[in-house]
């Protein structure tokens, strides 16, 4: 190689370094970093607060919102958005609570029907899939922006849960033993080995739905990352288009899943 060549390659090898290596480190190190100060924080103020009960504590409050996060990520992950996550989980629970505390009114037959505390379960995840279907149908086959049929799909749960309960909640969901509908409370309060159960569901969640085949491309075997490049340190994926509208598809019935 001459010299003449030389000198265009060296200057872009130094070209396509960032001029500042370690603080672009650190912008992408931010969120950890300022969870860092915040634990050490904390930690200095009270004695009790890296204790083993009170870690417990925080981390059973934030799995709720971390079971919420895992289907959000392949929502994010697709290009879209979702407005109606907490309307869409409020009208779940708000289910569950109604099946348990009124039953299923059946008027033209005059009866009602209690459920057992699994199928209570299970309806109010179905209940959760279908509005994520709902959502994934407006923007995958008629073409709706994620962000108008979110957020009208938000209203529509907010007001389904408040004509239901009729404004009230739920603040009672032990059951009746005699009803079978007994455990619910276990969910939010109960531990196996030791460790609450909605970390346990947390873990459970996670895995199951990060660890999917669905989502992986027949040759790249990765999810595809929205918009034209990828993150660092992993490979792009190519999909054609109707690829990606059904990944957003599955993807929003995932989050309601979740």
């Amino acid at each position: 190689m001459t010299p003449s060549q030389a000198r265009p390659a060296a200057a872009a090898a130094s070209a396509s370094k960032p001029p500042f290596p370690l603080a672009a480190q650190l912008f992408r190190l931010r969120a950890l970093i300022v969870l860092f100060l915040l634990t050490v924080s904390f930690a200095a103020m009270s004695s009790s607060f890296l204790t083993g009960a009170n870690l417990t504590i925080l981390v059973k409050h934030v799995a709720i919102n971390a079971i919420l996060a895992v289907g959000m990520t392949f929502v994010i992950l697709s290009g879209g958005i979702d407005l109606s996550v907490g309307s869409v989980c409020g009208l779940a629970g708000i289910i569950a609570g109604g099946l348990i505390h009124h039953g299923l009114v059946l008027r033209s037959l005059g009866v009602v029907v209690y459920f057992h505390t699994w199928l209570v379960i299970a309806v109010a995840i179905l209940a959760g899939a279908l509005a994520g279907a709902f959502n994934g149908a407006l923007i995958a086959y008629l073409r709706v922006a994620p962000f108008i049929a979110t957020l009208g799909s938000m209203y529509a749960a907010r007001g389904a849960a408040l004509l239901i309960s009729n404004g009230a909640t739920f603040p009672d969901l032990q059951g009746k033993p005699d009803l079978g509908n007994t455990g619910f409370l276990w969910l939010g309060a109960g531990s196996v080995w030791g460790l609450p159960v909605p970390i346990l569901l947390m873990i459970a969640i996670r895995d199951s739905l990060c660890s999917s085949r669905n989502e992986r491309l027949s040759g790249g075997g990765c999810i595809p990352w929205a918009g034209t490049s990828a993150p660092p340190n992993s490979r792009a994926c190519a999909c054609p288009k109707s690829s990606s509208w059904s990944i957003s598809s599955r993807a929003f019935v995932r989050r309601s899943w979740a």
